[in-house]
């Protein structure tokens, strides 16, 4: 019996306004998810702000990016001041799991280093300001089935 539940890649955002951003992959695409994603994202200088970077390079990145299978992302973020680094930690976790069927499935880490520059890449958008619209030929979001940030 195969597990159905996705793998999950994290990225923790270690800085206030703390925040977790979770990407969900389908077990059975696993390796061709990350294949794609160290072709689209291995070696490349990833901008430090999406807001900020050219268009062309947004347009590029979410380009390259299509092809990577996900079931979805989340990102959450706990802007409480008064929380510990490590409160927030566990509580966004919480969120997660509470929150999403498959939100303790199974956790991919190093091993994937293309996926985790897509959800480091992700994480950077879903940290864009709301208000700015951008054409979904540059919203990295746009690669995405289901996401949600919150």
């Amino acid at each position: 019996m195969t597990d159905t539940h996705p793998v999950l890649v994290r990225h923790w955002h270690g800085e206030h306004p703390f925040a977790l951003t979770v990407l969900a992959l389908p077990p059975e695409r696993l390796a061709e998810a990350e294949e794609h994603a160290l072709a689209a994202l291995g070696g490349q200088r990833l901008p430090d702000s999406w807001e900020d970077a050219d268009p062309l390079l947004r347009r590029r990145l979410v380009g390259w990016c299509r092809n990577i299978p996900t079931e979805g992302l989340w990102h959450l973020t706990d802007e409480d001041s008064g929380t510990t680094e490590a409160e927030a930690h566990h509580r966004l976790l919480e969120r997660t799991a509470q929150e999403w069927e498959f939100g303790r499935g199974p956790t991919a880490g190093a091993a994937l280093p293309g996926l985790l520059a897509l959800v480091r890449l992700s994480a950077l958008v879903c940290r864009m300001p709301p208000d700015i619209w951008l054409d979904a030929d540059e919203d990295l979001l746009d690669i995405y089935d289901r996401y949600t940030v919150g």
